[in-house]
């Protein structure tokens, strides 16, 4: 079967699950104690500064199934789980909560509210797409060399632009947790192209994150280990450290999330490109009765290299949005943008291109998401990458399309 062929193939599968699971239902979790009323539920809830508001509404209206969710929620943030699971029982036995709220509460009920109950989570992803840029091919064909005006043109040859492909793909990650407050993740990622294989690509990335309390703010420290291959050969080498503190602000139905931080990074194999960067981010998070949620944020930064960096020091900024809209029959639709600008402090290559980069990197993608069961779901994602730069050889566009399976596994 050729490359076209199975992606369709898998499409067409994907969409035959999803219609012959239509009218599956997921099931509630047995009763953890008897069924609470309103006001019996709300009169054994310990006092909480951030769930008072929501008591107070739902004293005046008990049916309102979109505050109770809201208070689960809260209560997940304070890592009160067996109170919360209270309130998701209550909701789906006494007030009949429409499609879209029973799939809160069932991802609700798959993220559980201590993390102490599932220490450690396994997720294996594969997919199958094509990508119209495997190579991050320039795009335009021509461009200028040297400080005079006018300078030397030069044509690109095809190989420098953009190629199509498709592509297989696996990712794998966990995350352990051996003791409160400590944090170890693991991430695998692996493309092989069909045709292009100098481009096929093996990436990890192995992290240690310890968190804590200090005063009102999350402080956190971490250290990660990270490595790419491409085409078979060694790429880059990274090793960092970090340190960051946040807060969080709740209100009923969503966040408000201010954190800073710094990081060293250290690349074995190219030094040049060892820096300081230091971020700030605020962001904000709604979630509606209809089981939505909104999401916005916005951060700056500054990257200054301790080598003879192309460029010198860069500075950043960008934002961010992203929803997530359930839809009938257990499906779910996803969008996540981004926009990054940088802009370095020097020319690029004095004398051969007398210009200050200054990239805008986009990044879109639209998901369609399926889920099977609580451990397996089907993907269809569209992705787009728009790098536009004032170097134009650097400016690229790919667009990309892939169905993805995905297990999700909790011990």
């Amino acid at each position: 079967m050729t490359g076209g062929g199975f992606l369709g193939a898998l499409l067409g599968a994907v969409w035959c699950v999803g219609a012959s699971l239509a009218w599956a239902q997921p099931q509630p979790n047995g009763p953890l104690r008897a069924l609470d009323t309103g006001s019996d539920l709300l009169s054994t809830l310990a006092p909480d500064p951030l769930i008072e508001p929501m008591i107070l509404v739902l004293r005046k209206d008990a049916a309102h199934a979109g505050t109770w969710l809201d208070m689960a929620v809260a209560l997940c943030q304070r890592q009160r789980g067996e109170d919360a699971r209270r309130v998701l029982l209550h909701i789906e036995r006494t007030l009949n909560p429409p499609d879209g709220i029973r799939e809160i509460i069932r991802l609700l009920r798959n993220e559980p509210c201590d993390p102490r109950l599932r220490s450690l989570r396994v997720q294996v992803s594969m997919h199958r797409g094509v990508d119209n840029n495997v190579n991050q091919g320039a795009s335009t064909q021509s461009f200028e060399l040297g400080s005079a005006f006018p300078g030397v043109v030069l044509n690109l040859s095809d190989e420098f632009l953009p190629q199509r492909d498709q592509l297989n793909g696996l990712d794998s990650s966990l995350a352990w947790s051996p003791a409160a407050g400590w944090l170890l993740t693991g991430q695998l990622r692996k493309r092989s192209f069909d045709r292009l294989q100098a481009f096929n690509s093996v990436s990890g990335v192995l992290s240690m994150d310890r968190e804590w309390t200090c005063a009102r703010w999350r402080c956190g420290l971490g250290a990660s280990l990270g490595s790419l291959d491409l085409g078979g050969l060694p790429y880059q080498r990274l090793a960092s450290a970090q340190w960051g503190i946040q807060t969080q602000a709740d209100a009923a139905g969503q966040q408000w999330l201010g954190e800073v931080g710094l990081a060293r990074q250290r690349f074995p194999n190219q030094p040049m490109q060892d820096a300081a960067v230091a971020t700030a981010r605020l962001g904000w998070r709604r979630q509606l009765t209809s089981g939505a949620v909104w999401q916005l944020g916005v951060n700056v930064g500054a990257d200054r290299p301790t080598g003879s960096r192309a460029g010198g020091a860069r500075s950043l900024y960008g934002v961010s949005a992203g929803t997530t809209q359930p839809l009938p029959k257990r499906f779910s639709f996803e969008t996540s943008f981004s926009a990054q600008q940088t802009r370095d402090s020097e020319v690029y290559s004095p004398g051969l291109i007398d210009v200050v980069r200054s990239p805008l990197v986009s990044h879109l993608s639209l998901t369609l998401v399926r889920p099977i069961d609580d451990r397996h779901r089907v993907r269809l994602e569209y992705r787009q990458v728009a790098s536009r730069d004032t170097v134009n050889v650097f400016s690229y566009r790919s667009q990309a399309l892939s169905v993805a399976w995905t297990w999700r596994g909790d011990f």
